[in-house]
């Protein structure tokens, strides 16, 4: 096994250019893929991130592997998620979630237990959803708040996922909410909304209704 952390301290003498630079990151992985070839050893080649979240350097490194997997720290949780983004052997967009522990980080066999924790049952504006992350379904709680607007048009945010199914949301919730005379009634024309999924995971994935 060849573990190359990182790929952009590397460098061949062949180029004018310096450590990390496009054509260095490019050259160096092709030759490192002939190497793996060759001697068929597993490769693992740790890459930085940009600030947008993407693999540093050229987009054809992503084209030379055979796999890709983002090591995902979610913003002030204890877990580390990696996801896959690409496999030549198998599904992408699968997912799996580690834990610190002493010694070192742990696998989380059940992460719809750690991502509903401390939940409260029965609470206004929470509810439990099945989320699908490639092959493996993961339940997460979505946390809704709405409020009344002091803007001409509502807003709408969404923290953890796409906004865009959301918009369709609300209507048939005002309307399920007037006919069961629920805690969900009321009109959602001119509030404000937010919507927030926890956990940090699922960025992807499709959420059931």
């Amino acid at each position: 096994v060849l573990v190359i952390d990182s790929i952009q301290t590397l460098y061949t003498e062949r180029l004018d250019s310096a450590p990390g630079s496009v054509a260095q990151v490019r050259e160096v992985a092709a030759a490192l893929q002939r190497v793996a070839k060759r001697s068929e050893m597993a490769a693992f080649l740790v890459g930085h991130v940009t600030k947008e979240g993407g693999i540093a350097g050229p987009k054809t490194l992503e084209h030379i592997v055979d796999v890709v997997l983002y090591f995902e720290s979610p913003t002030g949780l204890d877990h580390r998620i990696v996801r896959g983004t690409k496999n030549r052997f198998g599904a992408a967009d699968e997912i799996a979630l580690f834990r610190m522990g002493a010694a070192g980080l742990e696998p989380v066999d059940n992460p719809s237990a750690l991502f509903l924790q401390g939940r409260q049952d029965r609470a206004s504006g929470s509810a439990v959803v099945a989320a699908l992350e490639g092959t493996r379904p993961v339940l997460v709680e979505v946390q809704a708040l709405v409020n009344k607007s002091v803007y001409g048009s509502p807003q709408r945010v969404t923290t953890g996922f796409d906004s865009r199914p959301q918009r369709g949301g609300w209507p048939a919730v005002e309307r399920a909410g007037r006919r069961s005379g629920g805690r969900g009634g009321g009109r959602l024309g001119h509030p404000r909304h937010r919507a927030r999924r926890g956990g940090g995971v699922c960025r992807r994935g499709r959420v059931g209704r």
